[in-house]
């Protein structure tokens, strides 16, 4: 069994759906997230700040979807990551999904140079 990478969570940063489906995806075979406890009393702050019973909005920093964390990891790990990649989109159903259909999103999010590298190693068109 190969390692896991360690990923510290940064609670000041959102994330867009398709990026974020794909990070937990990954997370199942190839990422352990860390938690401060810090982290956590943030997180739980926050998330009663967004309640809808509140009238206070929550402000984030946003995401960067270039980091090129993701993009590395394809590159260190292609067969578990393009195995994640096929599971998420196996896993969707309404609207069926590919694995090139993934990639697309990705890029639709800002995360072009992922999404170019993810279209290289699948053969998408």
């Amino acid at each position: 069994m190969r390692r896991r990478d360690r990923v510290f969570v940064d609670a000041n940063e959102l994330f867009p759906f398709s990026v974020m489906d794909l990070v937990l995806t990954l997370a199942e075979e190839l990422i352990d997230f860390v938690w401060s406890d810090e982290l956590l009393a943030e997180w739980e702050r926050v998330t009663s700040v967004t309640s809808p019973a509140s009238s206070s909005p929550s402000t984030a920093l946003p995401f960067h979807p270039q980091t090129p964390y993701l993009t590395g990891l394809l590159r260190r790990r292609p067969a578990e990551f393009i195995q994640a990649v096929r599971q998420l989109a196996a896993g969707k159903q309404l609207p069926p999904v590919s694995p090139c259909d993934v990639a697309s999103n990705l890029e639709a999010a800002g995360a072009s140079r992922l999404s170019a590298a993810l279209r290289r190693r699948l053969g998408c068109t």
